[in-house]
């Protein structure tokens, strides 16, 4: 009887550790998302809009040498 109460103490601590582990991964994963790469302020508008390179056509030439070297 004793071993039976010990298995369910050790079970019950392991399923709390995974549920604590399991929260934390998931409240730092979602945060993550909500800061991602281009909701940041390190990116101007004009990065976030420099369009493909079929674009490339539109531009002056002193800005589609520019748009050329930066890729």
């Amino acid at each position: 009887m004793k071993t039976a109460m010990t298995r369910i103490k050790l079970l019950a601590s392991s399923l709390i550790v995974v549920a604590v582990i399991g929260g934390a991964a998931y409240y730092l994963m979602e945060r993550r998302a909500e800061q991602g790469v281009l909701s940041g302020t390190e990116y101007g508008e004009e990065q976030l809009n420099e369009g493909d390179a079929n674009d490339i056509k539109a531009l002056p030439l002193p800005e589609a040498k520019k748009s050329a070297s930066a890729t």
